[in-house]
């Protein structure tokens, strides 16, 4: 396991169960808004492979129960699944986001929740998601703005503006929701959330 993993790792694996269930709490709560942001909810679910990228001891997926099916990628699931509860509906599946087309799945429906700035090389996970869309898929990402500036933390390496994003989806993508918003609980600049954004795409490649 590298430094990344166990960094991220660390967040999670915490002996006080109180204080691990709060915060698997503090980080569910969110899901449902972070959805909604993203547009997920536009969107008919029951024809769709939904897959979540880096999805964690918990995901999204939980709120989107009328996919066709969910697929939970993260390569920590096995390490998860030692202490959090696991939602036997849901495929879940040890792998990076970037070696995502090794899997050999494909989805209709790609999200990526606060994710993508924590691997080692978001660009190249992009590029994977991309190849595992289903001609005609959508994208839903939702990051931090220059969160290892903004958060410093061990986990978060990279620095990823709206700009930068932008720049590694907009040849391949038809944007469809396109929102600066707030994550989190920290304070930046006297109000409570980090910058973000989030973003929803239709892949027009193969159109």
């Amino acid at each position: 396991m590298d430094k990344l993993l166990e960094e991220e790792l660390k967040t999670w694996m915490i002996e006080d169960e109180n204080k691990r269930w709060e915060k698997l709490e503090r980080e569910r709560v969110r899901y449902p808004k972070m959805l909604e942001e993203m547009g997920i909810n536009l969107l008919r679910l029951d024809n769709k492979i939904v897959m979540d990228v880096a999805c964690g001891p918990i995901s999204a997926l939980e709120f989107l129960p009328e996919a066709k099916e969910r697929i939970g990628v993260d390569p920590l699931i096995g390490e998860y699944a030692k202490i959090y509860p696991q939602d036997e509906t849901v495929h879940w599946i040890n792998g990076t986001a970037e070696e995502l087309t090794d899997l050999g799945i494909c989805a209709d429906l790609i999200i990526c929740m606060n994710a993508l700035d924590h691997f080692i090389s978001p660009w190249k996970a992009l590029c994977e998601m991309k190849k595992c869309l289903e001609p005609g898929g959508y994208l839903g990402i939702h990051c931090c703005e220059n969160n290892a500036t903004n958060n410093p933390h061990p986990a978060h390496k990279i620095n990823i503006s709206y700009s930068l994003f932008r720049s590694w989806v907009d040849s391949d993508f038809e944007t469809v929701v396109s929102r600066r918003v707030r994550y989190g609980w920290r304070k930046y600049r006297g109000k409570v959330g980090q910058p973000a954004f989030c973003w929803l795409g239709r892949d027009v490649r193969k159109t």
